[in-house]
């Protein structure tokens, strides 16, 4: 039994647009939606995802969401055992974990099927998603070739081996691409083409690929070829403005993206592409004015809602943002990055009911993931808030134990080092903090700090 490919490219091209354009922060909430963070979720082929005609992985799934691990594992073997095609069971729990956010018990399922079903590619290839999720280029690139050495099953259909061979061509153009190997990643890249012709991610990495490389020409004609594949992306402009802004072209940028969301009121992406632009460029009315025009176009569209919040936070207004962030999670209460904004804002209107909300929305992510460095600094952040200073500092340090934290969690961290008196350690903190992105919603108070401490101590 076979399954179309998924289509996995409009979603995953309008997070890009707000990653790519909103360039708010890196490894925070604020930037979780970049192409990096994006990358990993639309490899989903039919030879990993569920399929919805199989009734066992649709029981899997029930169960899984509601805790009953044995019962999933049960269905999804009954799944495999009728459907051989499937991936090993185990892998597909591992999935279903890694999916959920919960990485630390996927890894777990993902070495222990490894022990025993080395020779499944599809192992193989979920190693390389969780080493490009994760950065590790090394480690995606050692992944992808093994999987491509491995013998596919006979009972594999041939558009689930095509899919197979495309998805992972395009993780290895994703390393190419990451190590700045742009002529490499187009020869990646033209292989799954010719595999898949008509896939509009594809395509749309291809242009990019072309826009390095400087050959406008070919990148609009790819960019056109991903919109005539997926009618429901961006307009041309749209996505070719997005890739001047982020080779900081702005000229180039502005007049893209403005035109496109003038001409094409009715386009969503269009709208939030160029509201990121303007509430960058410092135009934060009209990023404002064009978020709820992006709500208008598509009053059901997630990222509209999202981005809405987002303006209104980066404006200081915590209890505007409130709303179009519980929205988001009452649609997808799995959207971890919507639950940690919710508890962000939550936490900042000092009320103690929203205050221990708040606590409770971001110890879930937490649990999910205990990794989770954004979920651990959101969590410090909270503690902090309801005056749990040591449990802040603990929280807070783990998120940052290797001097990788976002600047959120150095922001929050400099917080509990004030507030205990400790302004020594709270000012290399907040120097950083104050040269983040100035539209990093702590920017302007970590200057205040700084010069409000520079004032105490006197000349």
């Amino acid at each position: 039994m076979s399954a179309p490919a998924p289509k996995r490219s409009g979603r995953m091209i309008g997070r890009v647009l707000l990653g790519c354009l909103a360039l708010l922060l890196a490894r925070g909430p604020l930037a979780e939606a970049s192409i990096e963070s994006v990358l990993p979720r639309r490899w989903s082929g039919p030879a990993l995802a569920p399929q919805p005609e199989i009734s066992e992985l649709q029981q899997a799934v029930a169960a899984f969401s509601r805790g009953d691990e044995d019962g999933c594992l049960t269905y999804l073997r009954a799944a495999r055992e009728r459907h051989p095609h499937l991936p090993p069971a185990r892998l597909m729990l591992a999935r279903m974990f890694l999916g959920s956010g919960q990485t630390v018990r996927g890894r777990a399922e993902l070495e222990r099927v490894a022990a025993t079903e080395a020779s499944a590619p599809e192992i193989h290839l979920t190693f390389g998603e969780l080493a490009l999720r994760e950065g590790r280029w090394s480690d995606a690139e050692v992944h992808l070739l093994r999987a491509g050495s491995l013998t596919l099953p006979e009972v594999w259909p041939a558009a689930q081996r095509d899919h197979f061979a495309t998805v992972r061509l395009d993780g290895l153009a994703e390393v190419a691409k990451q190590r700045g190997q742009w002529e490499r990643a187009g020869q990646i890249l033209g292989q799954a083409l010719a595999r898949s012709s008509n896939d509009a991610l594809l395509h749309y990495r291809m242009a990019r690929v072309h826009f390095e490389r400087q050959d406008l020409g070919a990148c609009r004609r790819q960019l056109e070829s991903a919109v005539a594949a997926d009618p429901s992306l961006a307009p041309v402009e749209t996505l070719l403005g997005q890739f001047h802004a982020r080779a900081a072209q702005p000229e180039q940028a502005e007049r893209l993206l403005g035109s496109a969301a003038r001409a094409h009121p009715e386009n969503a992406q269009a709208q939030l592409a160029y509201s990121s632009w303007l509430l960058n460029a410092g135009r934060s009315e009209a990023a404002w004015e064009t978020a709820q025009a992006a709500l208008q176009a598509d009053p059901a569209s997630r990222d509209a809602r999202f981005w809405c919040g987002m303006v209104q936070r980066l404006l200081g207004q915590p209890d505007e943002a409130e709303p179009f962030f519980q929205a988001v999670v009452d649609q997808s209460p799995e959207d971890r990055e919507a639950v940690l904004h919710l508890a962000i804002v939550l936490a900042e209107q000092n009320s103690p009911a929203k205050e221990q909300r708040a606590l409770e929305l971001a110890r879930s992510v937490v649990q999910q993931d205990p990794t989770h460095r954004e979920a651990l600094a959101t969590l410090g952040w909270c503690s902090f808030q309801l005056g749990r200073l040591d449990d802040a500092e603990r929280l807070l340090r783990t998120a940052m134990w290797d001097g990788k934290g976002s600047a959120a969690a150095a922001y929050y961290l400099a917080q509990v080092f004030a507030a205990r008196g400790a302004h020594d350690q709270a000012r290399p903190l907040l120097e950083a903090v104050s040269q983040a992105p100035r539209n990093f919603p702590y920017r302007r108070a970590a200057r205040d700090q700084l010069a409000d401490s520079a004032r105490s101590e006197g000349p």
